[in-house]
């Protein structure tokens, strides 16, 4: 399905390597680009993947995002928020709940509270709603996948302004 035909993919996904994940980029500037990138990019693939994980910088955009995705995926697919507003015992609820469910597909849209001390095995997809804003954090966002082991697709949405970003995102 396509929400917005000005979604792009940078680069069509490919699918990772023997280095790692593959890193794709998809083209997204408006707030609606950026919403139906994230929907493109679950729904893009072979879907095979159970649990993905969204990072957003702040906890705003990771609430208005998951309520959007709630409404926007299918069925079978549960969204959960992982932010700094919930109390210590949510945060572990969530996680709980992200990793122990067997049945159905999960996504946790979350802020980059969840940058360290997450350890989540079988993370099939990461989709970084916003870039990094440092390169050290990308490292962080990265270590997911090394938890995760390997299988993990990481898709970037990328603005049109980001193309610095982007070029030196490559090169790590």
């Amino acid at each position: 399905r396509r929400l917005c035909p000005d979604v792009k993919w940078i680069r069509e996904p490919k699918g990772g390597g023997a280095r790692g994940p593959e890193v794709d980029f998809l083209r997204a500037g408006s707030m609606d680009q950026r919403r139906a990138a994230v929907v493109t990019a679950l729904e893009s693939g072979d879907r095979k993947w159970a649990r993905a994980m969204v990072f957003c910088h702040e906890t705003k955009r990771a609430k208005e995002l998951a309520a959007f995705l709630t409404d926007a995926l299918p069925d079978d697919t549960t969204v959960l928020e992982l932010h700094g507003e919930l109390l210590a015992n949510d945060r572990r609820a969530t996680y709980s709940r992200f990793v122990s469910t067997s049945s159905g597909r999960r996504v946790l849209v979350c802020s980059d509270v969840a940058l360290r001390g997450l350890d989540i095995p079988g993370i099939g997809l990461i989709v970084m709603y916003d870039l990094s804003r440092r390169p050290a954090d990308f490292e962080h966002r990265l270590g997911r996948i090394r938890k995760a082991g390997g299988g993990t697709r990481v898709v970037c949405l990328v603005h049109p302004t980001d193309a610095a970003a982007v070029r030196e995102l490559q090169t790590l």
